[in-house]
C-alpha cells in the first residue's frame, strides 16, 4: 500500500475511535455524575433539616454503564492504536 493511502486509513481509524471512545465513556462519566449528586443531595437533606434519603441501586446503575460500555471502549481503543500503528507504518514504511 502506498504512504498515502496508509495514512489516509489511519485518519479514518483514528476518528472513528476517538468517537467510539467519546460515547461510551460520556455514559460511564453520565452515571457518575449522577452517583454524585444524589450523594450530595442525601448529604445536604442531613445537614439542612435532619431527613436522610436514601437512594438505592446506584451501584447497579453504575455496574451496567460500566458492562455496556466495556466493548465499546475496547473497540475504541483498538482502533486508535491500529490507527498509529498504520500512521507510523506510512512515515516510516
Amino acid at each position: 500500500m502506498e504512504a498515502d493511502c496508509l495514512s489516509l486509513l489511519a485518519a479514518i481509524l483514528g476518528l472513528i475511535g476517538s468517537i467510539i471512545l467519546a460515547f461510551s465513556l460520556n455514559r460511564v462519566l453520565g452515571e457518575v455524575r449522577f452517583c454524585i449528586e444524589a450523594l450530595s443531595t442525601s448529604i445536604e437533606s442531613v445537614v439542612s433539616t435532619g431527613d436522610v434519603y436514601v437512594f438505592r441501586g446506584l451501584d447497579q446503575r453504575l455496574k451496567n454503564a460500566d458492562k455496556t460500555s466495556g466493548s465499546w471502549v475496547r473497540a475504541g481503543i483498538y482502533c486508535v492504536v491500529a490507527s498509529a500503528a498504520l500512521a507510523a507504518l506510512s512515515i516510516y514504511g
